[in-house]
């Protein structure tokens, strides 16, 4: 369940390159200390991208693993523009003496969001002080929610602008029905049954 779920959430952010730091750690280095340590250096990177960038928010989505040394290594969905590996290598040299990164472009993400479960469904390792796995509050494209008056309990279904397939794919693959209309597609949550009028032009559910 968790894997399912993490594959659709990296569905759904649509991500455009795929990111991986490393840290220095040698025999007898303490494996949760190192994950925090590069838990932070992430945090910092982040803001030189913005200021170097110009931007105001980086979007992402990162799950840790662990080596068979214990060494932790986080993998990191981004959307956005390209960042060129020699510019990442250097700030990760100056935070935190560990030039090793990687990036690459993202070109199917079906192939991503499998690629990456994998680390989550491996033996349960998790580093003392950090999260499995954790992303920004915009990585998830930003839904609008409306309650039909006369649905019971204040049941609601979802209208959203401008989502491409693949994340609608994503929460069809987590249960979600979904319905496309002209420019936006009305989603409905697992186990919930669609307004009988579903609205604003003709609909076909997508299987």
């Amino acid at each position: 369940m968790r894997a399912s779920q993490l594959r659709g959430l990296v569905r759904r952010g649509a991500p455009t390159r795929f990111l991986t730091l490393t840290i220095r750690f040698l025999d007898g280095d303490d494996p949760d200390a190192k994950a925090r340590e590069l838990a932070r250096a992430w945090r910092l990177l982040r803001e030189r991208i913005k200021k170097h960038f110009k931007v105001k928010k980086v979007s992402f989505l990162a799950v840790w693993e662990a080596t068979k040394r214990g060494a932790p290594h986080l993998h990191i969905f981004l959307r956005g523009r390209f960042i060129k590996h020699e510019w990442l290598s250097q700030q990760m040299d100056d935070l935190i003496g560990s030039p090793v990164v990687s990036i690459e472009k993202i070109d199917n993400r079906d192939k991503a969001a499998n690629y990456v479960t994998k680390y989550v469904t491996k033996a349960n390792r998790t580093f003392n002080g950090c999260k499995r796995y954790w992303r920004s509050q915009d990585y998830e494209p930003p839904e609008k929610r409306y309650v039909k008056p006369e649905d019971p309990a204040g049941t609601y279904w979802t209208k959203s602008s401008g989502t491409d397939y693949q994340t609608v794919a994503g929460l069809v693959e987590a249960g979600w029905s979904a319905w496309p209309q002209k420019s936006y597609w009305i989603l409905i949550p697992p186990g919930m049954d669609p307004p009988d009028d579903l609205g604003l032009g003709r609909s076909r559910k997508v299987s």
